[in-house]
């Protein structure tokens, strides 16, 4: 299960959905929301990218490319 949900996570922030949009095969879309929010809340993914660049090799940068991400309309800024 738990790697239906960090799929399920990708899946939505890629797509720019919300979890209600997610695919069938994660889950009900409830169990990813509070899930995903509760591994946010407690820091699970910066203990992953934390791990993630302690296995790279690069050591004097690092970063995240952010750019295929969209935001839903109803998370964007007022603008």
């Amino acid at each position: 299960m738990t790697g239906g949900v960090i799929s399920g996570a990708i899946h939505v922030i890629r797509g720019g959905l919300m979890c209600r949009g997610a695919l069938a095969a994660y889950g009900p879309h409830k169990t990813l929301y509070t899930r995903f929010a509760r591994w946010s809340r407690i820091c699970v993914f910066d203990q992953i990218f934390a791990l993630l660049a302690a296995a790279s090799a690069a050591t004097d940068t690092a970063m995240i490319d952010a750019g295929p991400l969209k935001v839903h309309r109803t998370r964007a800024a007022p603008g």
